[in-house]
């Protein structure tokens, strides 16, 4: 693959971007669960057309219940957090997502300051993972949809600290980062990844998360990662 954005995802990222700006100027925090709706659309048509223009080499050995990559670090951004943490709120009653939060809190708490090498060393699991299963599978980030993997053996090996660099359909990965980039609605696309768990604990806990970070408030700012050394980083997501 060549250095930098591929033709489709730019033309992707800019569709996003210009959704997203328009969503937040609304100043309507339900527009936002169509924002993300309407990106994942964007993403996954995308996707099935390159997937049928160029089919994966081989098929992606991830399963329900195959959860290595849940112990990986996760960039998401403020839309879909938002997105995660209402639908949270319309399922689950108010004990249920105070514990949750808290949860969220403590494990942001071992993450903070850790890079995603130091957060496979944790060996914790996402949050959201129940029995091996994700509990917000059909609202999860972009950037979990964009990761894959043709041998899960691999992302065992990766998980017990083996330097594997993983076989992956290219074009899945590539559509959900740009379509992450289109969302994050910074000035500077590193400056709107944020690290889920610690995002999530904020969206949680703060009723008002959505209007105030709609109206311009730096919300997340305790959740962001941190910028990564290299130009070609990988914004939208997992190692």
């Amino acid at each position: 693959m060549p250095d930098g954005p591929l033709p489709y995802e730019t033309i992707l990222e800019s569709g996003i971007r210009g959704l997203t700006e328009a969503a937040v100027a609304t100043g309507v925090p339900t527009q936002l669960n169509v924002l993300v709706d309407e990106a994942l659309a964007l993403a996954e048509g995308l996707l099935t057309s390159l997937r049928t223009l160029n089919p994966p080499e081989q098929p992606a050995d991830c399963r329900e219940g195959c959860a290595h990559c849940c112990r990986f670090q996760v960039a998401v951004t403020p839309p879909e957090v938002l997105a995660i943490a209402e639908d949270l709120r319309q399922r689950d009653d108010v004990d249920t997502v105070a514990a949750l939060a808290a949860r969220c809190a403590d494990l942001a708490t071992a993450e903070r300051g850790v890079d995603a090498a130091g957060r496979v060393r944790l060996k914790r699991p996402c949050v959201l993972l129940h029995e091996e299963r994700c509990t917000v599978y059909a609202v999860r980030p972009l950037a979990c949809r964009g990761a894959n993997a043709t041998d899960a053996a691999q992302c065992a090996a990766a998980l017990d600290g083996a330097d594997v660099r993983l076989s992956l359909y290219a074009h899945q990965a590539n559509v959900m980062k740009a379509a992450a980039r289109g969302l994050n609605h910074a000035k500077q696309p590193e400056d709107g990844q944020l690290e889920l768990t610690a995002a999530l604990a904020i969206a949680l806990n703060e009723n008002d998360a959505a209007i105030r970070w709609m109206a311009g408030e730096p919300i997340f700012a305790g959740a962001r990662l941190p910028r990564r050394a290299t130009p070609n980083s990988d914004e939208g997501g997992n190692p």
